[in-house]
């Protein structure tokens, strides 16, 4: 029985209606809903998935489009539009509707098919449904008239007609969303649907992600689901079952000549720090990274001389007619056919395919290997390339062996298998070497000056980095392994990877001076409705005689960034609000912009897809830019940085500022040429390795102080209760900070007695405030209190002091405080209906959490000074309060009030410095925000600190990189049902306001409105009609009206 493609179809309409929910799911939620949605999915069609005849390749091949690199249908939207009109026997007007497509918030292609195919659903017959395996033949024929398909593929060549043919015969019997699908099928793009492909594999059977390791191919591992291993269900909800049997198959697996290996997992490390993490004091593998293209190389010997190599690329395209100049190379490295050959059948050996020139003895630049190699026969993006030089020749640098013979020596250590592979293989120089390694121990304290010493010996030779690999691990961790409990990993250590090296990063500014829009990348966005999605750099190639005799700028286009993985979401929104205002449209007369006129520049344009614009800016845009090195683009002469991605927009700079093109050809050449004189550039690499060793050095005491200092246990005082002015947190709903005097940073903190009238039986109903100048005189050395015989403020009704007043007495000496948390309670008194005034008890007071307020002034009576004038005289020196009213006029901190997530809540830079200065008040409990919604019920008879003021902005500070905590955190504001806006906002937003307000950077609005967008993370919304709060990202949700400054 057939399965129905409908049924897939189903499933992604299904996740597309989660993707495009209004209001979006928070990324925890959105995960858990489609996690759902496939589990069922799977659990609904199981029996019919795995019913005997029904094709599972094509059911894969199907929901993974893209992992089919061997279909190559040579479609892009523009041609595929017309290939559907005539499937479709479209009109005019319909297809007019279909080239919608192109436009902005109009959507993509397969949209404008199901709109115009919606009104033809009700009349269209179900009688003979369209079924996977007709589409999978279908894409089949398609696919086999494309020489750049996979030679199984090419050769099971078909007439066009056919092929046609049945596409049309598939289309008129879809319904419509079913052939919006197929549309997205045949480009291979599901988007705004990614399935998430562990959960997929797993779900279509629990076995298949592991046997994509050692084949990594849906026919070879379908076969073995449906051979060695047809008796083992394909889901068990028992996990030691599981367990079990995954250990039954994974004893069995070994790799097969012909099929591609899958690969191990590959982490990138945010700083040297995280990669010594990552390290986990184990041994590894240091090894350069070269820059080349991956070779998985197979021999087999029985196929006899000629035929016996295949060599699969990264993307597991058969590529060995493709490579056949290093095919020679191969075969007298390996000693295949030679007496002295180390395997009798067949081997498996990974390596990287790179250029070397005899002349100038080392390896060229990446751009090289176009020049020797080609695509299916042919060659591609050579045109403005040189000749092959003399002495130029291809060279394989191999560092892994997987199989030798029967052997699977993937199972064993990385260690093992470099040592095997130097034995079966003879170096010749030039043309096949080993990969230059050294193994460090990460468990001893010099490893991290030995990796970053070889680091920079690296970038000093200019290769692109380095390469770890855990020595005692397998190429896999299988289940039933010895290292099955341990996580196979590699890590890639690159310098734009790495912001200890700044100073040896490629960044450089570039102009935006165009920008174009293209729907598939649009719903690859999870930002809302997008203008543009592309932008187009520009280089000067007049600096001279712009800057110096003011003639007009002329630009050369030299690439194109799109937002997927290139721009950040805040300043692609920033880019899109620019040109959406400062852009006309852009027309081309030959080779150069008609309307030239209307804006302030020329451009010097060519026919790659860098120069096909949408808009040209009327003043181009400062960016900045960064890249892994330098690269000479497809078709083109000159050296451009190679996988360019933004990183901050520059409001403030002009063009002048940005770097010309003859700059970055002579930024090129240095950059990829070790300089003659190499003193200068050592010094350099030198003092960074010292620099990023400082800060590991630093951290560590950091992190033994930390761990030496012990916790103070907390204990209560019977009698008195003491606070510090210095306390990074209080238990007030709302607490205004204050910055320490500058005169006081090295002094002890002060304290301040506040007594409460349940500790005086002889007074019960009278609070006596402590004068403001014995609050501010009354110190101790640490944030702790001392014992109670030897505090520094005493309350008692002694012989000397018969009115119980407060005596400042020294402590002595000798005497030693103990270490105990305080607490402040300010007990509040008010007039019940009956007119007459009582005091809560001590417990219930301490159980209201929205009683416990610090009172910083507390009320100074003239009773007061009257009974101690007597006792104390008056000091004669005041010292005088930080103010903590913040500068600026419209600071937005200023009216908020603000609370810490746990993450910063300990840093003091965030909770006493940058918050300080804004007079900001301070949640320390989200539940007290209740409060002033009228949401929650009174707790008791005192109102806090934070219903005085229901009218301030609620703004929660995080760190946004850490993921997780700050969701969780966001999943606490919603459950309790805040109905007031709150906004989320990235800590470092206060540091860059801090620039604005002392004068570091100048102001500006448009700049200050992209600095905010910038950090911006979210805001919460409350809706009425479901009576929640709903949560919108920082792509969806806005600043505050008010918060735009036109000043």
């Amino acid at each position: 029985m057939p399965f129905l493609f409908s049924e897939i179809c189903r499933l992604l309409s299904d996740l597309e209606k989660l993707k495009k929910r209004h209001p979006p799911l928070l990324p925890t939620a959105l995960k858990g809903e489609t996690g759902s949605k496939i589990e069922y999915w799977f659990r609904c069609n199981r029996n019919a998935i795995h019913y005997p005849g029904v094709d599972g390749v094509a059911i894969l091949s199907t929901l993974f489009p893209e992992k089919r690199t061997d279909r190559v249908y040579g479609m892009k939207e523009d041609r595929l539009g017309k290939l559907v009109g005539r499937c479709l026997n479209m009109n005019s007007a319909n297809r007019r509707i279909l080239e919608d497509w192109k436009t902005p918030g109009r959507g993509d292609l397969g949209d404008r098919v199901e709109m115009i195919q919606k009104p033809y659903d009700e009349p269209r017959a179900q009688d003979h449904p369209v079924t996977v395996e007709e589409v999978d033949k279908a894409l089949n024929d398609l696919a086999s008239r494309i020489r750049f398909s996979g030679s199984d593929v090419y050769k099971r060549k078909s007439p066009s007609s056919a092929s046609d043919d049945s596409l049309r015969d598939i289309f008129l019997r879809l319904k419509s969303s079913e052939a919006k699908w197929l549309t997205r099928l045949i480009l291979k793009d599901f988007s705004p649907v990614v399935l998430d492909e562990k959960l997929v594999l797993n779900a279509y059977h629990f076995l298949l992600p592991d046997l994509l390791k050692f084949q990594d191919s849906f026919s070879a591992a379908v076969d073995l689901l449906r051979g060695p291993f047809c008796n083992i269900p394909s889901f068990t909800s028992d996990p030691k079952a599981a367990w079990a049997l995954k250990c039954q198959a994974a004893a069995s697996l070994t790799p097969q000549i012909g099929v591609k290996i899958g690969r191990p997992q590959f982490l990138k490390p945010r700083s040297m720090e995280n990669c010594v993490t990552l390290a986990n004091k184990q041994i590894w593998s240091v090894e350069r990274k070269y820059d080349g293209e991956f070779c998985e190389i197979h021999i087999d010997l029985e196929k006899g001389l000629g035929s016996e190599i295949k060599i699969f690329s990264k993307s597991c395209r058969d590529s060995t007619r493709d490579r056949e100049k290093l095919h020679d190379t191969i075969r007298a490295c390996l000693g295949v056919g030679q007496p002295h050959c180390a395997f009798r059948r067949k081997c498996i050996v990974i390596g990287e395919m790179v250029v070397y020139s005899d002349r100038e003895q080392r390896i060229l630049e990446f751009h090289h290997i176009r020049k020797h190699i080609r695509r299916s026969g042919v060659s591609i993006g050579n045109d403005a390339d040189s000749q092959v030089r003399p002495g130029e020749h291809l060279m394989i640098v191999l560092y892994d062996l997987l199989l030798v013979d029967d052997d699977p020596v993937l199972r064993r250590p990385y260690s093992e298998r470099r040592g095997q592979l130097t034995k079966i293989m003879t170096k010749r120089l030039g043309h096949a070497m080993t990969a230059d390694r050294i193994e460090i121990d990460f468990s001893k304290p010099d490893a991290k000056e030995k990796l970053c010493n070889h680091f920079a010996a690296a970038l000093h030779q200019r290769m692109e980095g380095l390469v770890l690999k855990p020595s005692q691990m397998p190429y896999f961790s299988l289940v039933g392994d010895d290292n099955s409990n341990r996580r196979s990993h590699i890590i890639k250590l690159k310098k734009d990877y790495l912001p200890e090296f700044d100073g040896e990063r490629d960044v450089q500014d570039f102009v935006v001076i165009g920008a174009s829009y293209d729907p598939k990348l649009a719903h690859k966005s999870n930002i809302g409705k997008l203008e543009f999605t592309t932008f187009h750099l520009g280089c000067l190639i007049n600096i001279e005689d712009a800057t110096r005799f003011d003639q007009r700028p002329v630009y050369k286009v030299v690439d194109a960034i799109d937002l997927h993985r290139c721009i950040p979401p805040a300043e692609l929104r920033t880019l899109n609000d620019y040109a959406t205002f400062q852009s006309i449209p852009f027309v081309r007369e030959e080779d150069r912009l008609r309307d030239a006129e209307d804006i302030g520049f020329d451009l010097v344009l060519d026919c790659t897809p860098s120069s096909k614009m949408k808009v040209i800016l009327i003043e181009p845009i400062v960016v900045e830019v960064l890249g892994s090195s330098y690269d000479k683009p497809s078709n083109k002469p000159y050296y451009m940085l190679r996988h360019p991605r933004i990183l901050k927009v520059h409001l403030d700079r002009g063009w002048k500022e940005a770097i010309s093109f003859d700059k970055l050809q002579e930024e090129a050449e240095k950059a990829l040429n070790v300089p003659e004189d190499e003193s200068t550039e050592s010094k350099k690499m030198s003092q960074n390795v010292k620099e990023v060793l400082g800060k590991f050095q630093r951290k560590s005491r950091r992190d033994r102080r930390q761990r030496s200092t012990p916790r103070p246990k907390a204990t209560t005082s019977p009698a008195t209760t003491v606070r510090t002015t210095q306390s990074s947190q209080s238990d007030s709903p709302c607490v205004r900070r204050q910055r320490t005097p500058s005169n006081l940073k090295d002094k002890s903190p002060i304290l301040v007695r506040i007594d409460t009238p349940e500790l005086r039986q002889e007074n019960p109903h009278k609070t006596e405030p402590a004068p403001r100048w014995l609050a501010l005189n009354s110190k101790v050395a640490t944030d702790s209190l001392p014992t109670p015989k030897s505090s520094v403020v005493e309350t008692g009704t002694k012989s000397g002091n018969p009115k119980g007043l407060k005596i400042h007495r020294k402590r002595p000496s000798n005497e030693c405080p103990q270490p105990r948390p305080t607490k402040t309670i300010v007990l509040g008194t008010h007039t019940p209906l009956h007119g007459r005034p009582f005091v809560e008890t001590l417990t219930d007071i301490t159980n209201n959490k929205s009683t416990r307020v610090v009172n910083r002034n507390p009320p100074i009576t003239s009773d007061t000074y009257a009974s101690d004038e007597k006792k104390v005289a008056s000091p004669k020196v005041t010292p005088k309060i930080p103010s903590t009213t913040c500068c600026w006029p419209d600071c937005p901190f200023t009216n908020a009030v603000v609370y810490l997530s746990p993450c910063i809540r300990g840093q003091s830079w965030v909770a006493d410095d940058l918050l300080t200065s804004h007079g900001t008040e301070r949640a320390t409990d989200l539940e007290h925000w209740l409060r002033d919604n009228a949401k929650q019920p009174s707790l008791g008879s005192v109102v806090a600190e934070s219903a005085a003021w229901p009218s301030m902005q609620k703004i929660v500070l995080v760190e946004s990189r850490r993921e997780e905590a700050t969701r969780a955190l966001v999943e606490d504001i919603r459950k309790i049902g805040l109905r007031d806006e709150v906004i989320f906002f990235d800590w470092r937003f206060l540091e860059e306001w801090k620039k604005f307000e002392s004068g570091m950077e100048r102001f500006c609005p448009l700049k200050f409105l992209a600095v905010a967008k910038r950090y911006l993370y979210g805001r919460t919304v409350w809706e009425d009609g479901k009576g929640e709060v709903s949560f919108l990202d920082k792509d969806s949700a806005m600043i505050p009206r008010d918060w735009i400054i036109m000043q």
